[in-house]
């Protein structure tokens, strides 16, 4: 691509949703400032059965595609300026751009009074001049023009890869899906026949469809042979057409409520986090046909959200649950871990010795990961991980502070750690 001059880029790299919010704001802001808006699609999700992400040459056409894609030499070739400084006159150098983030206003609002021209900005006609290809235009037409009731309020049940995926090996991304109980609650005060249902997990539609007979759910209206990208365009589109949009917080959903040009309700406005945890609370009772990956979600939901009195005992308990529903989910080995140094630090260490090999290299592993990048370390701090393992000193808080020394580079602390867990002197646990 040639005769660029200064860019408004949206070049995010995760999700579908997240990338598409990038690139409505850069049309959005291009129209409001007349600088062309140009978009960097990394092919790094194509692969990744939990994204809807595809290659930049089969989800737009090629007009679209030449007009304003970069590669990936074009926007390393470019210098990235600040907002102010590009609307200020460096939009002059054909070599300046600056990233579009995916919420709206934010960054250039800041130099400019943007927000008001954003908020009052039809999302939906700028969505529609995306040149998407023919078979993504024919998903998007079908959502726009098929028969749905007025009215109807979109609930977004995500599931991907915070539930079945590598973000369920934490708590951090838990507020980004519903809880299948929670929806539940939704579904009974709202009515059934007044709700839509988008559930990315098929089988918790089928479930959801068995307790609420007759309930709306997309993927009984869009064509049975459309691809992964196809169903996301189908579901955003079709979403939008709703009167209310309630979800976790999702970039995909939060596309559709800016095509609608309504107020995303995010559920836990809508449930405190007592609420939440009592709605959860039964979570570890008698199986209630929920698929198991739904069940263990529902369980971390619940430790995110257990108010500060719940018992250790029942948070082992649900901990326990976890690990019993999602085998492979060794956050929840770590927080039982957690759970049983604040009554008895023996009884973790024998827990700890009771893992095999396998089990204690996947906990390792989680705990090296929550605590070496950045939010999740944050997290980890807010909820006192280190801490726990400070105070209650025990072969296992060493084994863990070893582990947290080498996520962080911190090689002597790690030896440190792994020296006094290999010379820790047992004792036995204290009789309950």
């Amino acid at each position: 691509m040639t005769g660029m001059t200064g860019s408004l880029v949206a070049a995010r790299t995760d999700g579908f949703g997240v990338r598409l919010l990038s690139l409505l704001n850069a049309m959005a802001l291009s129209d409001i400032t007349g600088l062309p808006f140009r978009f960097h699609w990394e092919d790094n999700k194509s692969a990744n059965p939990h994204h809807s992400v595809e290659a930049a040459e089969i989800c737009f056409d090629a007009g679209f595609l030449d007009a304003h894609v970069l590669s990936d030499a074009e926007l390393q070739a470019l210098n990235e300026v600040t907002p102010a400084a590009l609307l200020g006159g460096e939009g002059k150098d054909h070599t300046s751009y600056c990233k579009v983030p995916q919420s709206a206003g934010a960054g250039l609002d800041r130099a400019n009074p943007f927000r008001a021209d954003l908020a009052g900005h039809d999302f939906r006609k700028t969505f529609l001049r995306i040149g998407f290809s023919p078979k993504n235009a024919r998903a998007i037409d079908r959502a726009l023009h098929g028969p749905l009731p007025e009215g109807l309020t979109a609930i977004h049940l995500r599931a991907g890869d915070v539930v079945y995926g590598e973000f369920r090996l934490n708590g951090y991304w838990v507020n980004k899906v519903i809880p299948y109980q929670l929806a539940i609650r939704l579904i009974t005060g709202i009515g059934p026949q007044r709700c839509l249902l988008f559930c990315q997990d098929g089988r918790l539609g089928q479930y959801l469809g068995q307790r609420f007979p007759g309930i709306r759910n997309s993927q009984d209206m869009m064509p049975p042979d459309m691809d992964s990208a196809q169903q996301a365009l189908f579901d955003m589109v079709l979403m939008s057409r709703c009167t209310r949009i309630i979800a976790g917080r999702s970039g995909f959903s939060m596309v559709a409520a800016r095509l609608a040009a309504v107020r995303l309700e995010d559920y836990t406005t809508l449930f405190s986090p007592a609420e939440i945890a009592r709605l959860l609370s039964g979570v570890v009772e008698e199986p209630d046909g929920a698929p198991d990956g739904q069940r263990a979600f529902s369980a971390l939901a619940l430790l995110e959200n257990a108010p500060p009195d719940m018992p250790v005992a029942h948070r082992i308990r649900v901990a326990d649950f976890g690990l019993r529903m999602d085998p492979g989910n060794a956050f929840f080995a770590y927080r039982k871990i957690l759970c049983l140094l604040e009554g008895d630090s023996a009884l973790a260490d024998a827990f700890f010795s009771s893992l095999t090999r396998e089990e204690k290299d996947r906990l390792l592993q989680v705990v090296k990961r929550c605590h070496g990048r950045p939010k999740l370390a944050d997290y980890c701090a807010r909820n006192g991980f280190e801490a726990t393992l400070l105070a209650n000193p025990s072969q296992v808080s060493c084994v863990l502070l070893a582990a947290i020394g080498r996520a962080r580079g911190d090689l002597e602390a790690a030896r440190e750690w792994s020296h006094r867990a290999e010379t820790w002197q047992s004792r036995p646990p204290t009789s309950r």
